[in-house]
């Protein structure tokens, strides 16, 4: 390999570096400069594009919050499994795979999530004293709990 950096001037032209390379070297930089570039346009883990996830973050789990919690949950025509939980919780991190599959194999049911954290007045309301804890809603009413890791098979049930 040729050398990376070569001065191209002393003293008063400090500015003047030059990058000279061989082109293995140039197939690297520009395979890492795709890499950054691509890494901000496709989500690295599931390769969707950003576009793409955008337009199906409708069918993904929802966030429920104090604010949009009486409007998304209470008052929905269709039954809502609200996943009270929070960030710093394993058993939560542990379910959340299954209930963003849940959430987004789902049609007749919304499935989302609240962060106990941030609307610590619900968690007390709906008696939620352990997390994960889920809650099933239908017509504005809790009408059936589960406190605890639950498989999806489980949340299944729960639903139907």
């Amino acid at each position: 390999m040729a050398q990376v950096f070569q001065r191209g001037g002393k003293g008063a032209e400090p500015l003047q570096e030059m990058l000279t390379c061989d082109m293995q070297t140039k197939i690297w930089i520009l395979q890492q400069y795709r890499w950054q570039e691509s890494d901000s346009i496709r989500d690295r883990y599931t390769g969707k594009h950003i576009a793409e996830e955008k337009e199906e973050l409708y069918y993904m789990e929802r966030k429920f919050t104090s604010e949009n919690f009486e409007a998304e949950v209470l008052k929905s025509e269709k039954p809502v499994l609200v996943d009270f939980y929070a960030d710093w919780c394993g058993p939560c991190k542990m379910m959340a795979p299954a209930v963003e599959e849940l959430a987004n194999e789902q049609d007749d049911v919304i499935v989302g999530k609240l962060n106990v954290d941030f609307a610590p007045e619900l968690a007390r309301t709906y008696k939620v004293f352990s997390i994960p804890t889920l809650i099933l809603f239908k017509n504005g009413e809790a009408v059936e709990k589960r406190v605890g890791v639950q498989s999806k098979a489980e949340l299944e049930m729960l639903i139907k």
